[in-house]
């Protein structure tokens, strides 16, 4: 076999054992709250950039160089004020926790890792609802923001330890059981889903991430028709002077596209709501 035939053959070969590298494309707007009573999810003051954009392609990043298939791009709207208003181009890029896809950010930047406004005004004008346009695998994939409802925070429910001075606390020995609480709008949107996800924050590790949809997705999490979503951490999973932090969302979804078979391409506004978690 000759050089030239030895690339071509790898070449075939990456494209054929590569074919479905790109798990999931997903642009999104969201509204951060945190929680620190029973009662209420509020918009923090500690939460700098409580607004937030993201533009993402996750799969496997080795693909690209081995398919030679171009980097992931994306194109804002027309009437984004990105440029005007940083003065920088915007990319996607490698994130800086892993390899495992790209995140939104501009040109020269050393790690990706989406985007932060003060403001919704500032959001809105720099991320404009409109048409985005993802460059991916040689394919355009257009995702679409429209003119949506925000779904409420979510408030969850705790069971096994007490709130205390903004903070959730449980004993080790006892098991928590962890409620999102109703979203109410749930399966009334183009889709809709509910995720929960607990992590470490001492250590990094994830405990559980559990996320759920109202309508079959390609690719997707599973679907429930429940409009809540609870799981119960086991006594002694927890350790003892840790803190966690459990996030909970409520995701409307407004857009998706099946250009790309076998990945999840969604666009959707959302709302995520933090509680700080003590174990003792």
């Amino acid at each position: 076999m000759t050089s030239t035939s030895i690339i071509l053959f790898a070449l075939a070969f990456a494209t054929q054992s590569y074919g479905n590298f790109v798990r999931e494309i997903s642009l999104s707007k969201e509204i951060q709250y945190e929680q620190t009573t029973s009662g209420a999810a509020t918009q923090s003051p500690s939460r700098y950039y409580p607004y937030s954009f993201a533009a993402e392609v996750d799969g496997d990043t080795r693909a690209f160089t081995v398919s030679l298939s171009p980097k992931p791009k994306v194109t804002l709207p027309i009437a984004s004020k990105f440029r005007k208003f940083y003065h920088l181009k915007p990319a996607l890029g490698l994130g800086s926790d892993s390899d495992d896809g790209w995140n939104f950010g501009y040109v020269g930047k050393d790690s990706f890792d989406n985007w932060g406004t003060k403001t919704q005004a500032e959001l809105d004008s720099v991320f404009p609802n409109g048409k985005y346009i993802f460059s991916v695998q040689r394919k355009l994939v257009i995702l679409s923001l429209s003119e949506g409802t925000y779904p409420p925070a979510p408030v969850v429910k705790l069971k096994g330890g007490r709130w205390e001075d903004g903070a959730y606390r449980i004993s080790t020995k006892k098991s928590l059981v962890i409620d999102s609480g109703v979203y109410q709008k749930y399966g009334a949107n183009l889709n809709d889903s509910i995720s929960l996800g607990l992590e470490d924050d001492d250590t990094g590790d994830s405990i559980f991430d559990a996320n759920q949809v109202a309508k079959k997705l390609i690719g997707g999490p599973k679907v429930s028709i429940s409009k809540s979503l609870s799981r119960t951490v086991p006594a002694n999973t927890l350790e003892a002077g840790h803190t966690y932090y459990l996030d909970c969302s409520f995701s409307a979804i407004v857009s998706q596209s099946r250009v790309l078979p076998k990945c999840m391409s969604i666009a959707y506004f959302g709302s995520e709501t933090l509680v700080k978690i003590i174990a003792e």
